[in-house]
């Protein structure tokens, strides 16, 4: 890496000093991949919560950290289309419904057999 920047400085005409960029660029990358291990663990943890019907703020919030990951770039996709996706999912009125009886401490199996479509389709029949 050194030399390729050595190359290109020398062709331009100019020289950077090469310890400075290396330092610059190990920073730089281990600040942004910190922060990439930060949301992740985030998003497990809030993941982790929300199969439980559990703390569906810190879901949203957890998206919104998910956007961090746009400043490396390469997740940013990913990290765009999950925000809007989760948030159209975590605003939806029956999940608000099903965090809502979670809270009021139904278990999770109850709240899946609630908001079965299979279940619900066999009552309307009866």
């Amino acid at each position: 890496m050194k030399e390729a920047m050595a190359n290109s400085a020398a062709q331009q005409g100019q020289v950077p000093p090469p310890e400075q960029m290396m330092l610059f660029m190990t920073v730089m990358y281990g600040a942004l991949g910190a922060v990439a291990m930060l949301v992740g663990a985030v998003h497990v943890f809030a993941g982790l919560q929300n199969y439980r019907f559990r703390r569906r703020v810190f879901g949203t919030v957890a998206l919104g950290m998910g956007m961090l990951s746009v400043f490396t770039c390469y997740c940013a996709p990913t990290g765009i289309a999950l925000a809007i996706y989760g948030m159209i999912v975590y605003l939806n009125g029956p999940v608000v419904s099903a965090f809502d009886m979670a809270k009021q401490g139904y278990s999770g199996d109850a709240v899946l057999a609630t908001f079965n479509r299979y279940r619900y389709e066999e009552s309307k029949q009866d």
